[in-house]
C-alpha cells in the first residue's frame, strides 16, 4: 500500500503543477484538487510515450524530472509571497485528496486480478526491462497507460499497482461532477440528493464497484474521458471564454494510451471541444502538438513492428493519425467560426456513419454484438438497473424542444461514443459475448460516465432555460472569437 500511495503523492504533485500553471485559480478548488491525480498520469504517460516512441527507454525517473521542470516554471512565474501561498495551498489540498481516495480503496476493496491484469503486469516489466521489446506485438495489444505503471512498480518495492489506476479513474468523475455542478449552479440541497442517488447506484452495480479493485484500464479510462467532457464544456462564468485546452489536450493524449481504441476517443474529445464554440488557431496548435503529436511516435513505433493486435494494426494505427491531423488542418483552413462548427459536429457524425457500414459489412458479427451488448447492459452484464432508468433519462433530456447548439454536439458525442462500440462489435474475429467479462461490457463503463454527466448537465441547463430563456440561448457558440456572449440569434448547428 505504501507504493501505490507515494505513486499517487508524484502523480498528483505533478497534476496540481500543470493545474496552476494552466488555470491558475481560475477552477474551483474541490475539481482542482481532484483532477490532479488524473491530470497527472496523464502527463507522465504522454512524456513515457515520448521516451519510447524516440527509443529512450522506459526512464524510471521521468516522474522527478517532470515535477522539477514544472516547479521551476512555476517559481520564475510566482513573483509574489500571497501568490506563493495558493499556490503551496492547492498543492496540499491536492495531495491530501489523492492520497484519501486511494488509501480508502486500498484498505476497503480487495484487488482484482484477471488474466489480463497478470498480462500487463508481464508486458509492463518488459518496458522496464527492454525498449526493444516494444517492437513485438503483444504492445498493440495492451494499453501502455496501465503497464507503464507496473513497470514503476518494482522500483517501489510492489508486485504491481492497481490503486492508482482507479484512484485517478474515480478522481476524474468526481472532478468531472463538480464542474458540471459548478456550472449549473446546483444548490447544496440538490447535488447533495443527486450524489447521494449516484453513491447508492454505484454501490449496488458490481460492474462499477468492481472497477474499483480491477487491475485494468476502464476506469481510468472513464475518468479520463469524463472529465476531459467537463472540462471541454467549462467556460469562465464571467466573459464566457473558452478555458483548459491545455488539460483537454493533455486528457486526450492520456487517452489515446489508455485503450487500445485510444485514438478513436481521443480524436472524438477534440473534435467534441471545437464543435461546443470555434477555437483560435493557437487552441489548434495546443491540440496538434499535445493531443496527436505526443502519442504518435509510439503508435508509429508499434505500427513499424507490421504485427497486429485484435484492435491495433499498422494500416489502422495510420488511417487513425491521419484522420486526426486531416481534421486540424481542415480546421486551420477554414477560418469562418461557424464552418468550423460544422466540421467538428459533422466529424462527430461521421463515426456513427462508418460504423453502420461496417455493420452492412458484416451483417451477422454486428447482429450478434449489437444483440449481446444490449443483453448485457439490460440483463446478463450485472449492471443492475442503471441502464434501465439512465438511457430513458438519457432519451427525456435529448428529446427536449429547441436543443441549443451545445447540446447538440453533445448528443453527437455519445451517439458517436456507442457507434465506436458497434464498429468495434462488428470488426471483431469474435462477436461479443454474453457476461460481465466482455470486452463490450467492460467498455460500457467509459460511456456511462458521461451519460450520467450529459443527463445531470442538460437537465438543470433546460430548467434554467426555462426560466430565463430571454437571455440564455446558446451562451458560447461565438464568444471564444468575438469575445461577445452568444444569443438564440446567431447560434450554430
Amino acid at each position: 500500500m505504501i507504493s501505490e500511495l507515494v505513486a499517487t503523492s508524484w502523480l498528483a504533485l505533478m497534476g496540481s503543477l500543470v493545474l496552476t500553471l494552466s488555470e491558475g485559480t481560475s477552477m474551483q478548488r474541490r475539481a482542482r484538487a481532484f483532477a490532479a491525480l488524473p491530470i497527472g498520469l496523464s502527463l507522465n504517460v504522454t512524456a513515457t510515450s515520448v521516451c519510447l516512441g524516440l527509443g529512450l527507454g522506459f526512464q524510471p525517473l521521468l516522474p522527478v524530472i517532470l515535477v522539477a521542470a514544472l516547479t521551476a516554471v512555476l517559481l520564475r512565474r510566482t513573483s509574489e509571497r500571497r501568490d506563493l501561498c495558493e499556490v503551496l495551498s492547492a498543492l496540499f489540498e491536492s495531495q491530501i485528496t489523492s492520497l484519501a481516495i486511494v488509501a480508502l480503496l486500498g484498505i476497503a476493496i480487495q484487488p482484482i486480478l484477471t488474466n489480463d491484469s497478470y498480462l500487463l503486469i508481464e508486458y509492463g516489466r518488459w518496458l522496464e526491462g527492454d525498449h526493444i521489446a516494444l517492437t513485438t506485438r503483444f504492445f498493440a495489444d495492451w494499453p501502455l497507460n496501465a503497464m507503464h505503471l507496473q513497470a514503476w512498480a518494482p522500483k517501489l518495492g510492489a508486485d504491481y499497482l492497481v490503486f492508482v489506476l482507479a484512484g485517478a479513474g474515480l478522481s476524474g468523475v468526481f472532478a468531472a461532477f463538480e464542474i458540471v455542478f459548478k456550472a449549473n449552479n446546483w444548490s447544496t440541497r440538490a447535488t447533495v440528493l443527486f450524489a447521494a442517488f449516484l453513491a447508492g447506484q454505484v454501490a449496488t452495480t458490481y460492474m462499477l464497484r468492481a472497477q474499483a479493485g480491477l487491475l485494468n484500464s476502464h476506469a481510468v479510462c472513464a475518468g479520463f474521458l469524463c472529465l476531459a467532457v467537463a472540462l471541454a464544456d467549462r467556460r469562465d462564468p464571467a466573459t464566457g471564454r473558452r478555458t483548459g485546452v491545455v488539460l483537454v489536450a493533455l486528457l486526450a493524449s492520456g487517452l489515446a494510451l489508455t485503450r487500445m481504441e485510444g485514438l478513436i476517443l481521443s480524436a472524438l474529445v477534440m473534435a467534441f471541444l471545437v464543435a461546443l464554440s470555434p477555437v483560435k488557431r493557437r487552441d489548434l496548435i495546443v491540440l496538434g502538438l499535445v493531443g496527436v503529436c505526443a502519442p504518435a511516435p509510439y503508435y508509429l513505433r508499434l505500427a513499424t513492428a507490421s504485427e497486429a493486435g485484435s484492435v491495433l494494426s499498422p494500416s489502422r494505427i495510420l488511417m487513425t493519425l491521419a484522420g486526426s491531423f486531416l481534421f486540424l488542418v481542415t480546421l486551420w483552413v477554414v477560418t469562418h467560426p461557424r464552418a468550423r462548427l460544422l466540421v467538428a459536429r459533422f466529424s462527430l457524425l461521421a463515426l456513427p456513419v462508418v460504423a453502420l457500414v461496417a455493420c452492412l459489412l458484416h451483417p451477422d458479427s454486428a447482429l450478434e454484438s449489437l444483440t449481446t451488448l444490449v443483453g448485457n447492459a439490460l440483463a446478463t452484464g450485472n449492471w443492475g438497473t442503471l441502464w434501465w432508468w439512465l438511457l430513458p433519462a438519457t432519451v427525456v433530456v435529448t428529446l427536449a424542444p429547441n436543443p441549443t447548439g451545445e447540446q447538440q454536439a453533445w448528443i453527437a458525442l455519445l451517439a458517436a461514443l456507442l457507434a465506436l462500440l458497434a464498429f468495434l462489435g462488428a470488426l471483431r474475429q469474435f462477436p461479443y459475448r454474453l457476461g460481465w467479462g466482455d470486452s463490450g461490457n467492460r467498455m460500457l463503463v467509459h460511456v456511462a460516465p458521461v451519460f450520467v454527466l450529459y443527463t445531470a448537465r442538460w437537465a438543470q441547463y433546460r430548467r434554467n432555460t426555462v426560466e430565463t430563456e430571454s437571455e440564455n440561448g446558446d451562451r458560447y457558440a461565438l464568444g471564444a472569437m468575438t469575445d461577445q456572449p452568444q444569443t438564440r440569434e446567431n447560434h450554430g448547428l
